[in-house]
């Protein structure tokens, strides 16, 4: 994937998840999202929840181990403040131990440079299902149903409104047509 690509799904509202060997399916929950099942991955992310910090401020916070993305997650402003930090490497990180060795190295550095502790450990497992923020999705989604039932109903006015003006016109016609014969 690209960068790109990835920062596309997150705001489509896809979710992710490394790369296991009984794949590439739709896996449910139940014995496939094992260690033992890990194939490759090249992002670590972390979870910062209920955080003081607005964007900007978050943004400070981690000016010094930036993230590849930064976006908020699906609590955020329900639960406080809630940011997911992805770092995304260019090679794979093909082994369980050395993702566990650099999110602890990645983590380090954050609860080092800022005022941030990760307290979620969600992103420590190498085969976590991320959900992205499924709430703005959601608004995207009836922002778009909106839109289309308003063009809709715009459309209905306008038909209905030309058909009115179709109407006066024929009755001015034939008003015009009695009043000219008298």
């Amino acid at each position: 994937f690209s960068i790109s690509s990835l920062h596309e799904m997150i705001k489509h509202g896809h979710s992710f998840c490394a790369c296991l060997k009984d794949g590439p399916r739709w896996f449910n929950y139940k014995g496939v999202k094992t260690y033992s099942n890990f194939k490759s991955t090249n992002i670590v992310s972390f979870d910062v929840d209920d955080v003081p910090f607005s964007w900007s401020e978050m943004i400070e916070q981690i000016k010094d181990v930036r993230p590849t993305i930064m976006y908020e997650t699906f609590s955020h402003g329900i639960k406080g403040n809630r940011y997911r930090l992805l770092y995304c490497f260019k090679d794979d990180i093909t082994s369980t131990d050395v993702y566990h060795a650099v999110y602890g190295k990645i983590q380090d550095l954050i609860t080092s440079t800022s005022q941030l502790s990760i307290t979620d450990a969600c992103g420590s497992s190498a085969v976590q299902l991320m959900r992205l923020n499924v709430l703005l999705l959601m608004v995207i989604l009836i922002s778009l149903i909106l839109i289309r039932l308003l063009n809709v109903l715009y459309l209905n006015l306008m038909m209905n409104l030309l058909m009115l003006l179709m109407l006066m016109r024929m009755v001015f016609l034939i008003l015009m047509v009695k009043v000219n014969k008298l």
